[in-house]
């Protein structure tokens, strides 16, 4: 024999014994198995019970087989994969404060407390919009909540696209498209209690014909005491206070229509506006206020009113005001004529409807002003609480 026939065997010896020892620790578990204890405890009995021996071997045999063979790996079903949760990141900090007073002169409103100002916000969407991390609202008296000063209310972020195709949701959403591409600093006339909303980056001044004190006594009792506080004691008819081309935008939402002499307010805000300049007006149409009944403005008029203004021509205006809208009885009405116009009560001194108020705008345009473009839209027939119009003039 070779020495490497040896070598050859040699390994297969130690194979041998490896394979042994396998075999024997193997056996070694099986007989230390609960399950071959069992088997044996059962062939014991079965033996005294005089079972006969093929039976007690077969048994025997299942249970080793069952106990010892090797067996197969379960498959296991891959497990679900893992979708990996980015937590949410936590909402900046607030920029600003929400507060509410009960007091019924703010009627109700929440609002968005920064820098110094509050905007009253309409919704909770609103809110989201501008300050995410503000999830609830403080209860304040009136002392403190007046510390802020009242400011624009604050619209929804409406695009470029909702401007040439506005969402007529509501007015107020119009309202808010109307002054969405307001940008820089300007004017709003006849603010009240509720000014209009405008971006956030605008600065807003505001103006009045009355003073404040006046004001507050003619308010009626829906408009709360919450007034606006004025830089400018003036009317639209006489910007005289104001630079000429040194505003971007001039709002006025029900407005117009108190004017004596609506022509001469376009040309103010035309000569004060930047080029580029916006100007905003929100106007009610007479077919869907106590105006109904009312002889409708017309251009004829309007010019007139420009051409040669004179306040002989506010007694019809008064007349048939109280006649039509508060039907004053024939003999009362000149009194009570007579007692408006030293008081110089407010009213609206001409009418419109969509279409007219267009037809105005167009003529202006064409024959005294240059505006560079008009964008307007109604109201929507089917919703009966909506009675305005929205035209915006550009310079």
């Amino acid at each position: 024999m070779t020495s490497g026939e040896r070598e050859s065997l040699q390994r297969e010896l130690e194979d041998a014994r490896r394979h042994a020892a396998q075999l024997q620790e193997k056996l070694n578990g099986i007989e230390q198995s609960p399950g071959w204890r069992a088997i044996t405890a059962y062939r014991n009995f079965l033996k005294k019970g005089r079972v006969v021996a093929p039976v007690i071997d077969g048994v025997a045999r299942l249970g080793i087989r069952l106990f010892s063979s090797k067996r197969e790996p379960k498959t296991i079903a891959a497990p679900e994969p893992v979708i990996e949760i980015t937590p949410s990141p936590e909402p900046p900090a607030p920029k600003g404060i929400l507060l509410h007073c009960l007091d019924p002169g703010f009627m109700g409103r929440v609002f968005y407390c920064r820098d110094g100002k509050r905007h009253w916000l309409r919704s909770r969407e609103h809110i989201a919009c501008y300050d995410p991390g503000l999830d609830s609202v403080a209860l304040v008296d009136d002392p403190e909540l007046r510390k802020y000063e009242l400011a624009a209310p604050l619209p929804l972020p409406w695009s470029d696209e909702v401007w040439r195709n506005p969402v007529r949701r509501d007015p107020s959403t119009v309202r808010e498209i109307s002054t969405s591409q307001n940008r820089g600093s300007g004017i709003e006339f006849g603010a009240g209690t509720s000014p209009m909303a405008v971006p956030l980056g605008c600065e807003v001044k505001y103006a009045d014909y009355f003073a404040e004190g006046d004001l507050e006594s003619r308010a009626y009792q829906k408009q709360g005491t919450d007034f606006v506080r004025l830089s400018y004691v003036m009317g639209m008819e006489d910007m005289s206070a104001i630079p000429d081309e040194s505003l971007d935008f001039v709002n006025a939402c029900h407005v117009i229509e108190h004017l004596r002499n609506p022509l001469r307010a376009f040309e103010q805000v035309h000569r004060k506006l930047k080029p580029g300049g916006r100007f905003v007006l929100v106007v009610p149409d007479m077919r869907r206020t106590f105006d109904c009944h009312r002889a409708m403005t017309t251009l004829e008029h309007l010019l007139e009113d420009y051409h040669d203004p004179s306040t002989a021509r506010d007694r019809p205006h008064y007349t048939e005001f109280f006649s039509k809208v508060y039907n004053v009885p024939d003999v009362l009405l000149e009194a009570r004529v007579d007692t408006a116009i030293a008081n110089n009560e407010d009213l609206h001194f001409h009418t419109w409807t969509y279409e007219s108020f267009g037809a105005m705008v167009d003529y202006i345009r064409r024959e005294m002003f240059p505006w560079q473009s008009v964008w307007s839209e109604t109201y929507v027939e089917e919703q009966a609480g909506w009675h305005e119009f929205y035209f915006v003039l550009e310079k």
